[in-house]
């Protein structure tokens, strides 16, 4: 037991923390006292203002931290957390590194960071963790499932916990993903069997706080920080051609004008033939040198450090590892060459070399074996060995995988079309849901911007929305067609890959997962053309991808045909019958309540964009808020209650059926009905007929922002049958709805069918 003295400064100074919010600190001082801690030492603030490098550098020997995912900045900069970044945006990039400066040596943190954090192709992102991994012994990332942490737009950001210790530099990291923490996902979160956290805790405290190595689960791996560092040698072979082409031409027409002068000058006697090749030579010289410099600068720039660890790992399983060793068992490994140097042999290595050099390979790396992969595929496939390989590497996927690199071409070509001005041009866009369409048409004259020239087979997508769907293959093929110089344009190599076939995996799950794993969290999406380069697809052989074309085109006529028939559904004015009354004779209004949505809470706030085109409840995406039940008992929602939208999409009804616990809010209105002369539902059928809308539309107000409020919908005018009519009228429209419902359906089938079909392609059925 620690003495009186030694208690008594940890009360004091021991714990403390800084929170935003001022009812957050309230809540966290509250815990500190409970605790029997100094509730004082809990500040209120923005926590990179507060930190004074010369007084709170290393001072702490343990952080736990969960730092706001994308928060805006108070102040431009921050120059006391990170000088040469002080400008940084993304704030998780200075919150990790303000919690790694608190740090003593030998300090331990743990810190929840958006999952972009890990792969973020910032230079300052990179910077970081260069500095987690030399500069501290990262020693555990563990992936929590989306849903952990929810916003209003419902699920919120994948997360991840970082573990590092400052001071003693990584050797290896151990991924764990938890895929259930004890609880559904979502915002009622309820318990569940089956919690990874108890496996978590074991290991941790057996193997990792220990330094060990802990043995791979199903759930876990571990990953060498070598495996990190490493830069692909295919890579740097790549940067060393570009940059070399790119410098010699523009050296090249600087040589000729030098020559052009030293001929002059050797003409009229000036220079002597020694001195004229000695010029030539240091020339040559300073070239060679400049390109070395800008080679290092290019692949230093390279190095991502990222900490997206599964793309590290081969696909091969553990049976293909074990046949693996088994095929190369007596070959003598070649061990006593890094990577880079073994590539360079391997390239011009006959069979019995190039088998000594793929034995010293760990078949779980997968760099290593996307290079073995290469390189046997331009080995004589006749040797056994060769062959037997070829077969375990094809093992690990129902097709070959190939990064686009070496199959998308980047369109560079740009236009101004003002110095057009005559022309007629056709400027395309882009949408998340329809793909590319026809914007608008204008002359050149009337266009100041430079914009891409667009042709038929093109490949466009929105960096800043691609994560949302937003990419397109045009099919137009008119003149003069342009797109935006803010987006990004190539077309395919047809040879290898068809354009269909890649567009139907850039509008998979699988494309949208590996866009927001680059970019998740606040920082402002920018999907370089370099990040789509690296993503890796299945390339079946061609005939295979326009089998495969085929079966998703069917899957789509049928989404379009039932899209087509959803769209021109209305009902028909004449089923409405019965003396002409305004609302206003037997319905009384209610206006919502007034509120912030919150993430959470003890009920679930019902918003204008709850309601689908078909008047019915969206279940996703849902709101709350945390009030007294005295205080939102009058708003309470019950079944066959009607709600109207005030403003925006003004005049659409839900008819509410939900068993769950609601409020609605201050842009709708409840209509109490007098239940004797109407019923609930034919009011909210009346609500899809054309007699209802032309008159909504007729006496909407509110300028710019039409208001349909209380006082108008009472104008409206209704057919108004006997009770009996209007229940069998209701009876009629309900047998419609239940026929949309299940045509519906079919689009929700042809959608899993194409779910399905790509993920055969992907190998995961």
């Amino acid at each position: 037991m620690p003495d009186i003295d030694k208690a008594n400064k940890f009360y004091r100074e021991g714990v403390g923390g800084i929170e935003y919010l001022g009812m957050i600190r309230k809540m966290a001082a509250i815990n500190l006292y409970i605790r029997g801690l100094n509730p004082a030492n809990i500040l209120q603030g923005d926590s990179l203002q507060h930190y004074k490098p010369e007084i709170d550098a290393s001072s702490k020997t343990l952080i736990l931290s969960n730092p706001p995912f994308g928060a805006e900045r108070d102040q431009p900069a921050y120059p006391n957390i990170w000088q040469e970044y002080a400008k940084e945006s993304e704030t998780t990039i200075l919150f990790v590194k303000l919690m790694f400066d608190l740090l003593k040596k030998g300090g331990r943190c743990a810190v929840v960071v958006s999952e972009g954090f890990l792969t973020w192709d910032k230079v300052s992102a990179r910077a970081m963790r260069k500095i987690l991994l030399e500069e501290a012994n990262l020693k555990a990332i563990i992936s929590l499932p989306q849903g952990v942490f929810v916003s209003k737009q419902g699920q919120g950001a994948k997360t991840s916990v970082l573990y590092f210790e400052k001071g003693e530099p990584t050797k290896f990291v151990w991924y764990y993903k938890i895929e259930n923490d004890g609880f559904t996902l979502g915002v009622n979160r309820k318990p569940i069997d089956g919690c990874q956290i108890p496996e978590i805790i074991e290991v941790f405290h057996k193997y990792v706080k220990q330094g060990k190595m802990p043995p791979e689960t199903k759930n876990s791996f571990i990953i060498p920080v070598e495996w990190i560092k490493t830069l692909d040698p295919r890579i740097k072979e790549r940067i060393k051609k570009a940059t070399e082409e790119k410098i010699i031409i523009k050296r090249n027409e600087q040589r000729k004008k030098a020559q052009k002068q030293l001929n002059e000058r050797r003409e009229k006697g000036r220079l002597t033939e020694d001195k004229y090749n000695e010029k030539l030579k240091s020339f040559d010289l300073i070239t060679q040198s400049k390109i070395q410099n800008e080679i290092s600068k290019e692949i230093e720039k390279s190095y991502l450090f990222s900490f997206n660890f599964q793309t590290y790992k081969s696909d091969l399983t553990d049976d293909q590892i074990k046949e693996w060793k088994e095929v190369l068992k007596g070959i003598k490994p070649e061990n006593n060459l890094g990577l880079d140097k073994k590539y360079e042999k391997l390239k011009t290595a006959d069979v019995n070399n190039a088998l000594k050099i793929i034995a010293g390979f760990n078949p779980e790396y997968g760099i290593e074996m996307d290079i073995t992969r290469d390189v046997l595929n331009k080995l004589p496939q006749e040797d056994e060995k060769i062959k037997k390989l070829l077969e375990i590497l094809k093992g690990g996927h129902k097709y070959p995988r190939v990064s686009l690199e070496d199959y998308i071409i980047p369109i560079e070509e740009k236009i101004k079309p003002s110095e057009y001005p005559d022309i007629n041009f056709v400027i395309l866009g882009v949408a998340n849901d329809k793909g590319i369409f026809v914007n608008e048409k204008k002359k050149g004259q009337e266009i100041n911007q430079n914009y891409y020239i667009v042709k038929k087979g093109y490949f466009c997508y929105n960096p800043y929305r691609v994560n949302v769907g937003s990419i397109g293959l045009n099919e137009y093929d008119f003149e003069n067609q342009i797109i935006s110089g803010a987006y990004n344009v190539f077309k395919v190599d047809e040879k290898n890959i068809k354009s269909r076939y890649l567009f139907a995996l850039f509008k998979s799950k699988k494309f949208l997962d590996y866009v927001n794993d680059l970019a998740t969290g606040g920082v402002r999406m920018d999907f370089k053309i370099d990040c789509l380069k690296r993503w890796q697809i299945p390339l079946p052989p061609l005939e295979i991808q326009k089998e495969i074309v085929e079966k998703i085109e069917k899957q789509k006529t049928i989404i379009d045909g039932v899209e087509r028939i959803l769209e021109s559904w209305e009902v028909d004015d004449s089923i409405f019958i019965g003396e002409m009354m305004e609302l206003g004779n037997f319905i009384m209004t209610q206006y919502g309540y007034t509120e912030s949505a919150n993430d959470f809470g003890n009920i679930r706030l019902i918003r204008i964009t709850d309601i689908d085109k078909f008047g019915k409840l969206i279940e996703e995406n849902k709101a709350f808020i945390n009030e007294e039940e005295e205080k939102i008992k009058p708003y309470v929602l019950k079944k066959d209650d009607i709600l109207v939208a005030r403003t925006g999409t003004f005049g659409k009804m839900l008819y509410f059926e939900s068993d769950e616990p609601s409020i609605f809010a201050s842009y709708l209105i409840r209509l109490i009905y007098d239940k004797e002369k109407i019923l609930p539902k034919y009011l909210w059928y009346y609500s899809f007929s054309k007699k209802y809308w032309n008159q909504a539309n007729e006496i909407v107000s509110g300028g710019t922002q039409p208001q349909f409020n209380a006082e108008k919908i009472k104008q409206i005018k209704i057919p108004l049958p006997s009770l009996e009519i209007q229940q069998k009228i209701v009876e009629k429209l309900d047998k419609e709805m239940e026929a949309l419902e299940k045509i519906k359906f079919l689009k929700e089938k042809a959608e899993k069918r194409i779910e399905n079909i790509l993920n055969e392609v992907w190998g995961e059925i």
